[in-house]
């Protein structure tokens, strides 16, 4: 095949500058959050979710000689709002915002750790999950096909709790983040 590599320990060099820091991504959000256009569309109930660079717009260079771009990109879900809103910025300005209808971003650490929260304090598993570790997928609901079932077209994340990250799940929930509550929850059944 044209282009192909034939040895697979060739591995391109990573563009470093393309890749945005921790304190990058703080400074970004704290000018996003601050910009009132960002604030009326996420409501008062909200998550972050992402950051990336965008690329640079016209004739685009490889390798060594990429152009970083000025040019972010955040997402967030508005919990409120039910919708995905992503605000575009140069250095850090915001340049605009706009939601997103019908798109749900992945899963962001805010999303699962509050998941968790509500799944720890749920009476189903109060006392049952305190020395395990919660982990969260997003997920749509099995019987969420109809407008009225309980977490249709919602922010809805699927819970478990287990001994680490090599541990079968012990117990779950499904979390409705939009609706700030826990939808179901119970004990997996053993496995063999």
């Amino acid at each position: 095949m044209a282009g192909a590599v034939a040895d697979a320990g060739v591995k391109r060099a990573t563009n470093e500058g393309a890749v945005l820091t921790s304190s990058e991504v703080a400074a970004l959000r704290r000018a996003a959050e601050g910009d009132r256009r960002v604030a009326a569309l996420l409501g008062k109930r909200w998550a972050f979710i992402d950051a990336d660079r965008l690329p640079p717009e016209g004739k685009v260079s490889f390798g060594c000689c990429r152009d970083v771009s000025s040019m972010t990109r955040l997402v967030y879900y508005s919990y409120s709002q039910n919708v995905a809103v992503e605000v575009r910025m140069k250095d850090t300005n915001v340049l605009s915002v706009s939601p997103v209808e019908g798109y749900q971003p992945p899963e962001g650490q805010q999303d699962v750790q509050r998941g968790i929260e509500l799944a720890k304090a749920d009476p189903r598993l109060v006392g049952k999950v305190d020395q395990l570790q919660g982990h969260g997928l997003l997920m749509q609901p099995d019987r969420g096909f109809f407008r009225n079932e309980p977490g249709y077209a919602h922010r809805t994340i699927w819970i478990t709790f287990s001994k680490g990250h090599d541990g079968d799940p012990k117990y779950w929930a499904v979390v409705d983040l939009t609706e700030d509550k826990v939808l179901e929850a119970g004990e997996e059944p053993p496995r063999s």
